[in-house]
């Protein structure tokens, strides 16, 4: 009996310290500072370099905007590493080629006509003939089957 009363409060110890080690993780992330990347000071012509490619570049997060539109926390941090890159003396090629490695093709807002994208340009106007192809047909099967004694006995 003795060595269950033993088992029992050692049970209750170890939560008390599980849960005391909880408390503080959870409290220590929640008074935690954010973190704040200082801006890299370029000159006014690398400032407009890094618009412009912040511009050619999509947002993976939004989709829909180039990073220089986004105020997602990773379009930050891609317009942080152009900075970086242009610091280093890199090209606008260069700093383009290094994010189409690092993250592919889609990052490019009007990606290159190549054989990785052909589809993505022809595409469109592959899928528009095809409806417009499947219209002119149903419009063609309707307009023979519908002969003049047809729509003079439906009025």
């Amino acid at each position: 009996m003795n060595k269950n009363l033993n088992l029992k409060l050692l049970a209750v110890l170890l939560s008390a310290v599980l849960a005391t080690l909880f408390i503080s993780l959870i409290n220590s992330t929640a008074h935690a500072q954010p973190q704040t990347t200082e801006r890299l000071a370029l000159s006014p012509e690398l400032e407009k370099r890094e618009h412009e490619l912040s511009k050619r570049l999509r947002c993976l997060v939004c989709q829909n905007q180039s990073i220089a539109e986004s105020g997602a926390g990773l379009a930050d941090d891609l317009k942080a590493e152009i900075r970086l890159q242009l610091s280093l003396g890199k090209s606008d090629q260069e700093i383009v080629q290094h994010m189409v490695d690092r993250y592919g093709e889609f990052i490019n807002y009007n990606p290159p006509l190549n054989s990785k994208t052909f589809l993505l340009w022809i595409g469109p106007g592959l899928v528009l003939l095809f409806m417009l192809f499947f219209l002119i047909r149903t419009i063609g099967k309707q307009s023979k089957g519908l002969s003049m004694k047809d729509s003079e006995s439906a009025e």
